[in-house]
C-alpha cells in the first residue's frame, strides 16, 4: 500500500507524517522549529537550518512508514518569508517571521498610501506588520540591492523549492502578502505599483494541492521516496487545519 507524505513548517514545530489514502497515520516525526536571532537582534529562521530540519523529518517519517510515497504536500505558517535569488536558488535573507514587528512603520505607511476599502475588497486584508508587503518595504528601504533578481517565498514555497527546484506558491499563502487579488487569483499590479514593486518579485501562484514540481533526490534518498514523485504546496496551515 502506498502512502501520502505531509510536511508542516510551523511556528514552534515542524512535522512530517505519512498517511494511507483513507487517513490512517503510519508514521509521524516532530522537531522544534529552530528560531534564531540575526545580526541586528531580530528573530529569524535560518533557511538552511529549516531545510535541514525538514529533510531529517521527511527521512524519518518515510523510513518509519516503510511504504512507497505516492505524493508529497507541504503546508506552513503564513506571512513568514524570505528573499531568494531566482538564478542561483540561494537565500538572500533569513526568514522574517510572521510575528516580527519590524515593519510596523511600513504597514502604517501603506495604509495611508492605499485606499483601505478598495484594498480590503481586493486582498481581504488591511495593511499590517506581519504581511509580506510591509516586510518587503522594510527591506527595500534598507537593502534595496537585495530585491534585484530575487523572489519572495513563504516557508512552504522554500521547502518545495528545495525538494523540486521549482519556484511557486499557492493561493492561500499568496493571499497573506497583502499584494494578491483573491478574486482574480493574481498578483495585484495596482497595489504593487503603488508600493514600488514589480510582480516579478513574486512566484507564480497555484491552486492549493496542485503539483508545483517533481521530487529531486540527490545526496539523500530515504526509503520509500523516489525521484519524480509529485510535490504540492498544500497551503496556509490554518486553512489546511480548517
Amino acid at each position: 500500500m502506498s502512502g501520502l507524505l505531509g510536511i508542516d513548517i510551523g511556528t514552534t514545530h515542524c512535522k512530517a507524517a505519512v498517511f494511507t489514502a483513507d487517513g490512517e497515520c503510519k508514521a509521524l516525526a516532530i522537531k522544534p522549529t529552530p528560531l534564531r536571532k540575526d545580526q541586528a537582534g531580530y528573530d529569524a529562521y535560518d533557511p538552511d537550518e529549516l531545510w535541514g530540519t525538514a529533510r531529517s523529518l521527511i527521512s524519518e517519517a518515510a523510513e518509519r512508514a516503510g511504504t512507497p510515497i505516492e505524493a508529497v504536500g507541504v503546508s506552513s505558517m503564513a506571512e513568514t518569508g524570505l528573499l531568494m535569488d531566482r538564478r542561483t536558488g540561494e537565500p538572500v535573507t533569513a526568514f522574517i517571521p510572521w510575528f516580527d514587528r519590524r515593519a510596523e512603520a511600513e504597514a502604517e505607511e501603506l495604509a495611508r498610501m492605499l485606499d483601505p476599502a478598495a484594498q480590503f475588497r481586493k486582498t481581504g486584508l488591511r495593511p499590517g506588520f506581519k504581511y509580506g508587503l510591509p516586510k518587503l518595504r522594510w527591506l527595500q528601504k534598507r537593502f534595496p540591492a537585495m530585491l534585484s533578481g530575487s523572489v519572495w517565498l513563504s516557508a512552504s514555497d522554500y521547502i518545495v523549492y528545495r525538494l523540486t527546484g521549482e519556484i511557486a506558491t499557492d493561493y492561500t499563502l499568496a493571499a497573506r502578502t497583502c499584494a494578491f487579488n483573491i478574486i482574480g487569483k493574481r498578483w495585484d499590479e495596482e497595489t504593487l505599483r503603488a508600493a514600488g514593486f514589480d510582480a516579478a518579485l513574486f512566484p507564480d501562484a497555484l491552486p492549493s494541492g496542485r503539483p508545483a514540481g517533481s521530487l529531486r533526490i540527490g545526496e539523500w534518498s530515504p526509503r520509500g521516496l523516489k525521484a519524480g514523485t509529485p510535490v504540492a504546496i498544500s497551503g496556509h496551515d490554518h486553512i489546511c487545519a480548517v
